[in-house]
């Protein structure tokens, strides 16, 4: 259980510095005025507002999705219910694929370089530490049945 400790906080880390990378750092909003092709101070104060609105909704949920992730998985590593391993796996992947969608979006209409495979490795840690924790429930019930 603790391997999967390993992989699921991993990558909730991943969500984690994705989300404050949005969050604090400015040339990430650079990146999308680029994309748009406009300086990020020719903008008027209601297309600024909605970027940077935008930016921090997309920061805030990948934040709240690894402290999510990292808490559920401890508890599962404490307690062991069984519910604790879908609950991450569903929470992850329902973020992972609107993020991804997202970022497909705009790799095929700018010239932006979305960090596509960062989330990708982050959903395949997450799908490994999914993967050990029901193999480690399934070792409990098998263990409570004999």
């Amino acid at each position: 259980m603790l391997v999967a400790n390993v992989f699921t906080i991993c990558g909730a880390s991943i969500f984690l510095i994705f989300g404050l990378a949005y969050l604090y750092k400015s040339i990430s909003i650079n990146n999308h005025c680029n994309s748009i092709q406009e300086n990020i101070r020719e903008l008027n104060i209601q297309n600024k507002t909605f970027l940077f609105a935008l930016m921090r909704g997309v920061a805030g949920g990948a934040i709240t999705l690894a402290i999510m992730l990292i808490y559920l998985q401890l508890q599962y590593f404490k307690y062991a219910s069984p519910w604790i391993p879908l609950i991450i796996l569903i929470s992850s992947s329902i973020y992972f694929l609107s993020a991804i969608d997202a970022m497909l979006l705009v790799k095929r209409k700018t010239t932006v370089k979305p960090p596509i495979l960062a989330l990708v490795l982050a959903i395949a840690l997450i799908l490994v530490g999914y993967l050990i924790n029901i193999s480690v429930v399934d070792q409990v019930y098998c263990m409570f049945l004999q």
